[in-house]
């Protein structure tokens, strides 16, 4: 590893390329203007200043290249890097000395081909009418940067100039800053420096800041009058890029890939931060040899390919998620850490002989270990979209399929480990009969857990703490996907719940003990309560039990809950709900007792609500009870709603009976498991 001072003359027998796994180009507005006034400060020190005076380089910041492998091209020996940090600063150096190219020299002049050969390109043909960038960014980047470098006439430079890409952006920057002229830049930089000075803060130069002298396209051939507008000399600004500019320069040899790993993690602390899933994908490939451009196309892009298709699976959240999956409660900022650590262990003990590391064992392990986290991600889409496209057709596909959507539509994130977890354990066993019907199985020890907790009315804020350490502590019984292996996993997975206490895991006497209680209000999410009363429809009517989970929602088709006794519509002076006056009569005359407090302990309760769909529940809204029940009788066919229709009058009693049918319903569907209580802890 060599590390040195560099001026960018040095790398004018260079190539340099960015690697794919590198994020794109992410600088915007305050890094361009931070570094433009670096720039501007040294121009104007060279400008105005004493010619006779000793120019002080002007350091710019740290670079970090791994050597490639040479290249020849139109007869020539080429160098070749990978710029493993610093991408961001390099390509805006390359950006600057195009426009100050295309600015200053028209088309075709001799000083606009200097500046090019000297930064920009190389030729790649014996007669120099062939070129190449001696930068290749990402796939991204790479169709905007070009346009940028290459010879325009006016139209194509208009394109340039006008493009919504982030390096048209910084294209149009670098020119308008060139088309003022240098003694506003110097009044601009005076100006900042005494307010900081005065009161330390980095408040507004001037709120009657001069729009910027619009400078349009030079002719070929031409060259603009710099001087008549009192513009920076671009002598002046060439010989910043060519002698007075410094980078801190690491290099690193083209095999050691955790040195390049070590020194990446380093700056990027300092550096611009970038996400979790950033830091993953450049530090991972980083530890892979120089040629892990087939094992990006193979591992990575499969991921973030069906990341951007379904536009609600993030990434981030995905590898949180892993993260937690694999080794318990992570913090998201600490996901990065904790993978890498592993990763870097593991591929270390498998690939040490003697003291010394193999580095073919050693890239096998790493490469192994992302084909993991693609399997990894092939599960978490499953679980987060509900669908399978693998799912058979028979009645244990559909079952698991209603499984799926059970969970994804109940919202509940905690889980997503542990189900990622069983859906990448059977993975290319779900076919065989006995497999699913344990998976099956499991999934339902899964859905009893939560099911119970939303009719308990447990906040779904308490479930994280409860489950996170769910796949690590069952993770040894998915080295093998076995019928008798996962008949171990539930039984574990039980005992591990059951564990938790009747006050996690609410038992059938926690159920029953207040029958009454608000789950409309402290389920969090409306449709998690609807997914769970659905369920109890399916109990009810066996026609339901393969058809999926219909829309909940605000359009006209969809599902919505229903309160047979209407909320409150007003509140009262220590902020309760009133009830309804239509109701409160009809309670009035069916002799209620303590009507609005009884009111207040029932509307939200399980027996007090039902399913209907957006159109019906328009129609029945607050009317009363005889009406209501028409309604319900000519609109609804679902059994959830037989005993309102059934019943003559819907006061506490009828509500708080209702309710309890329910909940010893739902008792039935979700059995407390039955464990043995010495090995549950």
């Amino acid at each position: 590893m060599d590390a040195k001072l560099y001026e960018l003359e040095s790398f004018k027998s260079d190539l340099f390329e960015i690697p794919q796994f590198q994020r794109t180009y992410a600088w915007r507005n305050d890094d361009w203007e931070s570094f433009w006034t670096t720039i501007a400060e040294a121009g104007i020190n060279i400008e105005l200043g004493n010619l006779n005076q000793v120019i002080p380089p002007v350091f710019m910041g740290a670079i970090v290249l791994q050597e490639l492998p040479q290249v020849r091209i139109g007869g020539s020996q080429f160098d070749r890097f990978a710029i493993i940090d610093g991408q961001q600063r390099f390509v805006t150096f390359s950006v600057f000395a195009a426009v100050l190219r295309d600015f200053y020299f028209g088309t075709g002049s001799d000083l606009w081909e200097r500046v090019s050969e000297r930064f920009l390109t190389v030729s790649t043909s014996l007669d120099n009418k062939e070129i190449k960038t001696r930068i290749t960014l990402q796939e991204k980047d790479q169709k905007a940067y070009e346009q940028i470098i290459s010879k325009k006439e006016e139209l194509d430079w208009k394109k340039c100039y006008e493009g919504k890409h982030p390096l048209n952006e910084l294209y149009e920057f670098f020119w308008e800053k060139l088309s003022t002229p240098i003694l506003d830049h110097f009044e601009q930089i005076s100006t900042a420096d005494s307010v900081a000075e005065e009161d330390g803060s980095d408040s507004e130069i001037s709120k009657d800041k001069k729009e910027p002298k619009f400078a349009k396209f030079l002719i070929p051939g031409s060259q603009r009058s710099f001087k008549d507008d009192e513009l920076f000399d671009p002598n002046t600004l060439a010989d910043l890029l060519d002698k007075y500019i410094k980078l801190a320069v690491i290099k690193i040899g083209t095999t050691d890939n955790e040195i390049a790993f070590e020194v990446f993690d380093t700056l990027n602390a300092k550096g611009v931060e970038l996400s979790e899933v950033d830091k993953f994908k450049n530090g991972y490939f980083m530890l892979l040899p120089s040629d892990s451009q087939e094992i990006y196309q193979k591992y990575w892009m499969p991921i973030e390919n069906a990341s951007e298709k379904y536009q609600y699976l993030s990434l981030e959240q995905f590898f949180h998620e892993e993260t937690i999956r694999r080794f318990g409660w992570t913090p998201s900022d600490k996901t990065y850490q904790k993978l890498m650590t592993h990763i870097k262990v593991q591929a270390r003990s498998s690939s040490s002989v003697s003291g010394k590391i193999n580095q073919d064992e050693y890239r096998r392990s790493v490469t192994q270990q992302l084909g993991d986290i693609r399997e990894s991600y092939n599960s978490y889409e499953i679980v987060k979209t509900g669908e399978d496209k693998l799912a058979g057709k028979d009645t244990l596909g559909k079952k698991y399929l209603n499984y799926l959507q059970f969970f994804k539509r109940l919202g509940v994130v905690p889980l997503t480990p542990i189900l990622m977890d069983l859906v990448k354990f059977t993975e290319g066993h779900r076919a065989n009969k006995e497999i699913m019907k344990e998976l099956l199985l499991c999934l339902h020890s899964l859905q009893t857990f939560v099911a119970r907790r939303v009719l308990a009315g447990i906040p779904p804020q308490q479930l994280r703490s409860s489950v996170s350490s769910l796949s690590k502590d069952l993770a040894i019984f998915t080295n093998e996907c076995s019928p008798q292996n996962l008949i171990n996993y539930k039984k574990k997975l039980d005992q591990i719940l059951v564990s938790k206490g009747p006050d996690r895991f609410p038992s059938d006497s926690v159920l029953l003990s207040n029958v009454n209680r608000d789950i409309y209000n402290r389920t969090g999410k409306k449709e998690s309560l609807f997914v769970v009363i659905w369920e109890l429809q399916r109990e009810l009517s066996k026609e339901d039990e393969q058809n999926l989970i219909p829309a909940y929602g605000s359009s006209k088709d969809s599902f919505s809950i229903e309160h047979v006794l209407p909320q409150g519509t007003k509140k009262n002076d220590k902020d309760q709900e009133i009830m309804d006056p239509e109701w409160r009569k009809l309670w009035d005359g069916w002799e209620v007792k303590d009507a609005e407090l009884q009111f207040m302990s029932t509307v939200h309760s399980i027996g007090n609500l039902t399913l209907l769909q957006n159109q019906v529940n328009s129609m029945v809204s607050n009317t009363v009870f005889n009406e209501k029940i028409k309604i319900y009788k000519d609109n609804t066919r679902l059994k959830i709603s037989d005993d309102i229709i059934n019943s003559e009058r819907w006061a506490p009693e009828e509500i708080t009976l209702r309710a309890k049918k329910l909940l010893n319903l739902a008792i039935k569907r979700w059995p407390y498991p039955e464990v043995n209580q010495n090995q549950s802890s």
